[in-house]
């Protein structure tokens, strides 16, 4: 099991100085065996990225945490969950 961080340099006051070690943690204390893998988006939209991350890890599902943004906000630029439901070619296990 891999935790995908993207972009997560960007918002280091957000994420804090080591991103996804706390569900790291959280995961390893319950048996699960996991790394992180921290990538940057680059030019390409972050849904992209998280599944060229998973077509190159060869994943069999993709687990994302989704929020929202104002309706109007997303009606205008999209967002990372559109993309993914409209582009991923493998399960998407969703949560809120």
């Amino acid at each position: 099991m891999t935790i995908l961080t993207a972009d997560s340099d960007r918002h280091p006051d957000h994420f804090g100085p080591e991103p996804g070690v706390n569900l790291l943690e959280y995961l390893s204390r319950h048996g699960a065996h996991v790394d992180i893998a921290n990538t940057s988006s680059g030019r390409v939209p972050i849904a992209e990225a998280i599944l060229g991350e998973a077509a190159a890890r060869k994943a069999d599902l993709v687990i994302v945490g989704v929020y929202s943004r104002p309706r109007t906000t997303k009606i205008l630029f999209g967002g990372v969950t559109r993309s993914l439901l409209s582009g991923a070619h493998l399960p998407l296990l969703i949560s809120r």
